[in-house]
């Protein structure tokens, strides 16, 4: 701004001396009072002696209990330079008035086309510097600007206030505009980017300007640098009646430099330029650079994606057609993957043209496949001002006053737009005013008789407190319920009000607000970024998990945590955003899948037929397995890579944030979350025990080929085979037992089910779960190989057991041995401890019921031992029951080394029920499909 204020020239000067009252008659010449009902001609304005002001004199109102305006006279502007405000307010004994500086910018025929103002001041303490701008005018047909100042009194008026003003000046400087050529800065082509940068009114026609491109972490991409080749303003326009010009000086220059940037790939991106000028001295240029200003547009480039034509992602406008123009907002739409929009449709009924604005804006998303909501929300400015509705607080409050006062002013609305908008909402988003209301179906249905009289299909809604969603149970005469919550749920809670049955007839509809942005070193950093858009997209995939017919975000321009700023340019999370609507828009569950490393995912059955999987993993992980021909992996950019290959299978890499792999083969996929074991619970016995496995033909013709079950082995390191003969490297005995038969034929018709018999016999299994992979070859009109992750459990649900260990202070590892037994008979266990290098530990176990049994091993010297594997058999003596239960040794007791982790036995007894803690032994996190 220094730089600037350099180049900026007085257009207008008034200290309010001898130049100004040429007739001396204490009136400043061409200045005007308001005059009027509330602004009384007793009010004393005249200019006064101030030894203490610049100039040494002021303009001085004397309030005298009311209130009172004056207005500059008019002051020669154009829309190629940027202005600014300054002068000195002195406000003496203001209680309830307040005094506020208003530019209205004008075109030449005295039609106010813009306004800025400052915040309302009252008493201050002395003279007070005051500025307001830099002010660019928006309309290139402003022609004159108009200073005003206002003292309004409050409830009350002062009856000994004054309020002086003093030295005004408004200055005009260089204006820098930096534009795109997209008004929306969203682009669907890399080499589709353009930055122009106009300057007009510098004082040398060739400054430097440097344009650089950033990613969104800041990292610098591209960086060019040009110097303007400017041209000399010509002012040619007629000056509006009565318009002032002091010491103008030189029009100076202005030019514009187009660029081009690289942009590498799809993604979210800064542009910054920098305007410099050499300083100039006695007309020779020095080396010495002074900055002229700089500029920052934020963009995003898009990958093509196809959109939903029906879907449940939407935004809330609460502001129209701010901070873009329902035209813009028309062409962005469509692309965001946006399916609902909610727009306030209470128009002024004296103002025409702003139906026809909103009746085009509402045909042109209904030609893109958007449903808009009409919000009946802000009355009309001029019924706010009437007696009867005067700053109603809700809209409850508003529609609940005697119809007289409102259908009148809504009646135009409705006759334009009723035809043409189906859904309305009650209210603004978070106003939950009308779910307190008592005989509320009765309030709604006159409502509704009211509003729409035209037999209309018309639905209409209001928000809720997600804390009362089930007050209104039953049939009820609304149609949708838009949640919400004043404060934003943590992911826990979020999945919990989720899961709420709904217990009425209405749609649910849900709010999710985007994280907020951090502040300070993290806001720009790829981690933080990953770490907000993963929080944001768990939440709208758990709302669409859980059957949310509409997924709005209420305030998608905001600075704070929008989908775009407010000044309309994107935002980061605008493109996790997009793919997820894209993806998932109009989708239907289907459940989860399960992968051979325990990633967690999500399936869905697209509009278009395709099966999308969202899937993440807390640790790095790769994933393999046969999924379809033509599979693609997008991140939450929406960028798309083909899966790679292994064999005939993908290969998928699977993170913290989620991913979206495309392409699933629909009938392997359902056949796939169809197949199930009859008993996953496999008794520790040795005897055969009989099972079966299920699986449904999801081809639309009938199929044939061969099933194969696998035990799998752990070799350690994660890594799991098949191989039944696998030699331990401690010595022991390997976790061993048998399917009989192992593999079998199949003839399926279209939808048909199967079991394939089997038996298992364990001979020695280790006690828990245990990985299984079913391959299946499939003869359909081609023929197709896959594989089917899933688990038996050995054990019995009645018996739980839980083994930890630790090192005492002599050195000792101690092992702590829980045992529970819910049969209705007690039992007796004979138990042995094997660490390998020493002799077995046994103890016993003696009528062993459902309170809980523990019993410790030492063996000395353990520290040798952390690390390595131990042992436990335990043989029930009146039973059948053998289990093998496998640890690794330890320093630390999981409860020793984190007290947050600390359990309750009732606690421990659930999460160990038939699953025992292996104590850090590596196992496959599987986790049974749910469809």
């Amino acid at each position: 701004e220094e730089g600037r204020q350099t180049d900026a020239v007085t257009v207008f000067h008034c200290a309010f001396g001898d130049n100004w009252d040429i007739n001396y008659d204490a009136w400043p010449d061409h200045w005007v009072r308001k005059t009027g009902m509330g602004f009384p001609q007793y009010v004393e304005i005249a200019i006064q002696k101030d030894a203490t002001a610049v100039g040494h004199k002021a303009l001085q109102i004397d309030l005298d209990g009311a209130s009172a305006a004056v207005v500059s006279p008019p002051i020669r502007v154009m829309s190629r330079f940027s202005y600014v405000f300054e002068a000195q307010l002195k406000n003496v004994g203001l209680q309830y008035s307040r005094v506020t500086i208003v530019l209205d910018f004008c075109d030449s025929a005295g039609r106010v086309l813009q306004t800025a103002k400052t915040d309302p001041f009252s008493t201050t303490k002395g003279w007070q510097s005051i500025q307001l701008g830099p002010v660019e005018p928006s309309d290139p047909s402003i022609d004159h600007v108009t200073i005003g100042l206002q003292a309004l009194q409050g409830h009350k008026g002062d009856l000994h206030g004054h309020v002086s003003l003093a030295n005004v000046t408004l200055k005009r400087l260089p204006r820098i505009d930096v534009t795109t050529n997209n008004s929306c800065n969203v682009y669907t082509s890399l080499d589709g980017v353009e930055i122009k940068c106009t300057l007009s009114g510098i004082r040398e026609p060739d400054p430097e300007i440097d344009f650089q491109l950033l990613d969104g972490t800041n990292r610098a991409l591209q960086k060019e640098h040009f110097r303007l080749n400017g041209r000399a303003i010509a002012d040619g326009a007629p000056r509006g009646a009565g318009a002032t010009e002091v010491g103008v000086g030189p029009a100076g220059y202005e030019g514009t430099i187009h660029w081009h940037p690289k942009i590498p790939d799809y993604g979210f991106y800064h542009v910054v330029v920098l305007m410099k000028s050499a300083v100039a001295s006695g007309g020779v240029r020095m080396n010495t650079e002074r900055q002229l200003g700089s500029r920052n547009v934020d963009l995003v480039v898009v990958p093509k994606l196809p959109m939903p034509r029906h879907g449940e992602f939407g935004w809330s406008l609460p502001e129209g057609d701010r901070p873009l123009p329902f035209q813009d907002l028309s062409r962005l739409l469509p692309e965001v993957g946006i399916n609902w929009v909610k727009v306030p449709l209470w128009f002024d009924a004296t103002s025409p043209r702003r139906g026809d604005e909103l009746i085009r804006f509402v045909e042109l998303l209904g030609a893109s496949n958007i449903d808009v909501v009409g919000i009946i929300d802000r009355p009309p400015n001029q019924l706010q001002s009437g007696n009867a509705l005067h700053h109603p607080t809700s809209i409850a409050d508003l529609l609940s006053q005697t119809s007289s006062t409102w259908v009148a002013a809504l009646e135009p609305v409705m006759t334009r737009l009723s035809l043409r908008v189906r859904w309305w909402q009650l209210g603004s988003d978070y106003d939950t005013s009308y779910s307190g209301l008592k005989a509320l179906n009765k309030h709604i249905a006159d409502l509704r008789t009211a509003l729409f009289r035209f037999g209309q299909d018309v639905r209409i809604g209001m928000c809720w407190d997600w804390s009362n969603s089930n007050a209104q149970t039953g049939n009820v005469r609304w149609d949708f319920e838009q949640l919400c919550s004043e404060k934003e749920p943590t992911a826990t809670k979020w999945e919990k009000l989720l899961s709420m049955p709904p217990s009425n007839s209405a749609q649910r509809w849900v709010i999710i607000e985007p994280p907020p942005r951090p502040t300070g070193t993290a806001e720009n950093s790829e981690a933080a970024f990953q770490a907000r858009a993963t929080e944001f997209v768990h939440r709208l995939i758990a709302a669409k998990v859980h059957g949310a017919e509409a997924i709005f975000v209420s305030k998608p321009f905001d600075d704070d945590n929008g989908l775009m700023r407010a000044d309309g340019m994107p935002a980061d999370l605008l493109l996790p955003w997009r793919t997820t609507a894209a993806m998932l828009g109009g989708a239907k569950y289907l459940g989860e899948m399960q992968l051979p490393f325990g990633s967690d995912n999500r399936v869905f059955m697209r509009g278009d037929g395709q099966v999308v999987m969202v899937v993440w993993n807390a640790a790095p992980t790769r994933e393999i397995l046969y999924l379809g021909e033509h599979v693609q992996q997008f991140d939450l950019l929406g960028r798309a890579t083909p899966a790679k290959l292994q064999g005939h299978e993908q290969m998928i890499e699977v993170g913290p944030t989620p991913t979206f792999v495309l392409g699933l083969h629909p009938a392997v996929t359902q056949w796939r979350m169809s197949t199930h074991f009859e008993k996953r619970q496999i008794p520790s016995i040795s005897k055969r025990q009989h099972n079966s496995l299920q699986f449904t033909n999801f081809f639309p013709q009938g199929v044939g080929g061969t099933v194969k079950v696998f035990v799998l082995q752990d070799r350690g390191s994660g890594e799991y085979t098949t191989d039944q003969e696998m030699v331990p490297t401690t010595g022991f005995a390997p976790d061993r037992w048998t399917i009989e038969p192992s593999q079998g034929n199949f003839q399926l018709a279209a939808n048909a089910k199967m079991k394939f018999p089997f038996d298992v016999q364990l001979k020695s299994a280790l006690y828990g779960k245990k990985p299984v992979r079913i391959d299946f070859t499939v003869e359909a009109d081609e023929k197709i190989e896959f594989s089917v992750y899933r688990e038996m459990e050995v054990g019995t649900e009645d018996l739980t057991l839980d083994v930890k260990s630790h090192l005492d202070k002599e050195g000792t590892l101690v092992v702590e041995q829980t045992m529970t037994n819910k049969a209705p008979h007690l039992a007796d266990f004979k138990c042995s401890l094997w660490a390998y290098g020493h002799r077995p530990q046994r103890m016993q176990v003696y009528r062993l019921g459902k309170t809980p049994d523990r019993k410790v091993y030492r063996i000395s010297n353990g520290r040798e031992l952390l690390g390595k594997e131990l042992w436990l058999d335990l043989e029930e003596l009146n039973g059948p029951r053998i289990l093998k239960y496998r640890i690794v040794a330890t320093a630390e007791s999981a409860s020793d080394a984190d007290p947050s982790k600390k359990k309750d036995s009732s606690d421990a007894t659930k999460t160990n029920q038939g699953a025992p803690s292996t104590g850090g032994a590596k196992r496959p996190p599987l986790a049974t499909d749910r469809s």
